[in-house]
C-alpha cells in the first residue's frame, strides 16, 4: 500500500510541475492503455483461478449488489452538491 501512495504522490508532483506542457496531452492515451492492460491482466488472473470460477454465481450476485449500492450512494450524496447545476 505504501508503494501505491508513493507512486501517486510522485505522479501528482510531476503533474504539478508539467502543468500546461505538451507532454501532458498524451497522458490520457497512456492512462487508457494502462487501465485496459490492468483489466486484461486481472481478467486473466481471475479466469485462471478455479476457486473463483466455481464460486462465480455467488460472487456475481454480491458484486451486483455492491455495485448497485455504490452507485445509489454516490448519486444520493451528490444530489445536494449539484442543486442548481444543469446535467
Amino acid at each position: 500500500m505504501q508503494q501505491i501512495l508513493i507512486a501517486l504522490g510522485m505522479g501528482a508532483l510531476i503533474g504539478r510541475f508539467l502543468r500546461g506542457k505538451l507532454v501532458l496531452k498524451h497522458v490520457n492515451k497512456a492512462t487508457v492503455t494502462g487501465v485496459a492492460g490492468l483489466l486484461f491482466v486481472m481478467g486473466a488472473q481471475i479466469g485462471s483461478d478455479p476457486d473463483v470460477l466455481s464460486n462465480l454465481p455467488l460472487l456475481g450476485y454480491r458484486a451486483t449488489v455492491f455495485a448497485v449500492l455504490s452507485i445509489t450512494g454516490a448519486v444520493m450524496l451528490s444530489l445536494p452538491l449539484g442543486k442548481g447545476q444543469a446535467l
